[in-house]
């Protein structure tokens, strides 16, 4: 778990370092560790995370000759590629920030393309007085921005954001709209109007000229493999599997599974325990228990895993009663809602005004997205 925050001024001026701290600050005392802000060549960086045991905990991380600093949340999968592409050492002293770092100094932004993970960064070159936001293919970590006066502010969860004065944030009913539809047509959309964030597979280059979003990675549909018989495949799939499993474990003093005893879980926890066996990790299972209801309660399978593989399993009993009083206060706010028609009568129209340009009614959308061209 971890978090970046910054505000950069693309116009040389002074960026307030107080400001970043309490955008960065955890909401309330936990085993959270705060680094930074680092303040430099105008910007303030940030980074907040618990210190893992084998994890390098190096940031925010600065270069003087290049004047770039980086803040990075998440985990590279491919060191090795990025490391060899870069002719450089995947030493477990190389933190997958100063990878990261390192490969944007030497080869720019021809360096995301290649990266594979779960991550959101932000890096800051001075030189260029450019921002660059980027996020993982799939959209796991988020970075979500704001613009403040002569530049722009970004952290990990939009509600940091609420820091700044003047940022707009009022609802954004459009994204309301959308969410409630299942329908997410504008990615770039968050529940204030103010705020926006980088879309999956989609890097942001903001200067004082404007703001880019290009797609750096997409599905290749006519990609195929073709192997000679059912073994090769499923030799490729156990290599991919295991690779994919050892990625989220690397660097981890303590890994948790949702075990449920079902073909998925039960695969993930035999690989982990598998690639863990020379790893000094506490792995741990976790299962939801369902007393009295044997059609859900799958406690007996996951521990049949759990004790095959030696992985302890922790059981958590499902509180009926919890359960019941939620259903009493969600039935109590439907009763409060009924009878308020014309509040909802409101509430319907202000949503079909949000996402009117999409229906043909003519009206202006709350939030424009970012166009993929440069603008002012």
């Amino acid at each position: 778990m971890s978090a970046i925050a910054g505000v950069v001024d693309f116009h040389g001026g002074p960026v307030d370092p107080a400001l970043v701290a309490r955008m960065i600050a955890p909401p309330q005392p936990c085993d959270l560790e705060v680094r930074g802000p680092v303040h430099r060549s105008s910007s303030a960086l940030a980074f907040c995370g618990r210190r893992a045991g084998r994890a390098a905990f190096d940031q925010p991380l600065a270069d003087s000759r290049s004047d770039c600093a980086i803040v990075f949340d998440g985990r590279i999968d491919n060191r090795q590629d990025v490391a060899s592409r870069l002719g450089v050492d995947d030493s477990a002293r190389r933190s997958d920030a100063r990878l990261v770092l390192d490969g944007y100094m030497s080869r720019g932004l021809e360096v995301i393309p290649g990266l594979s993970g779960d991550f959101a960064f932000a890096i800051w070159d001075g030189r260029a007085r450019q921002l660059i936001l980027v996020r993982d293919p799939l959209g796991v970590r988020q970075v979500c921005f704001a613009p403040v006066p002569q530049g722009l502010a970004f952290a990990t969860d939009a509600r940091q954001l609420l820091e700044i004065d003047g940022v707009d944030r009022r609802p954004n009913m459009g994204f309301f709209a959308e969410w409630l539809a299942g329908w997410i047509t504008h990615p770039s959309d968050t529940i204030y109007q103010g705020i926006h964030r980088v879309p999956a597979a989609h890097v942001l280059t903001a200067s004082a000229s404007g703001v880019r979003r290009d797609r750096y990675w997409d599905i290749d549909p006519d990609r195929r493999l073709h192997y000679r018989d059912d073994a090769e495949y499923a030799c490729h799939f156990r290599e991919l599997f295991a690779s994919s499993v050892r990625s989220r474990v690397r660097s981890a003093d303590r890994v948790a599974i949702a075990l449920s005893g079902g073909i998925d879980s039960s695969a993930i926890t035999a690989m982990a325990a598998h690639v863990t066996t020379t790893e000094p990790v506490d792995l741990r299972a976790y299962n939801i228990s369902y007393p009295g209801l044997p059609d859900a309660d799958e406690d007996h399978y996951a521990r049949l895993v759990a004790d095959t593989h030696g992985v302890p399993l922790v059981t958590i009993t499902f509180a009926r009663r919890s359960c019941f009083a939620m259903w009493r206060r969600a039935a109590s706010a439907r009763s409060m809602c009924r009878s308020t028609k014309r509040r909802r009568r409101t509430d319907a129209s202000s949503c079909s005004t949000a996402r009117g340009a999409t229906n043909g009614s003519g009206a202006r959308p709350i939030m424009q997205p970012i166009s993929s061209d440069r603008a002012a």
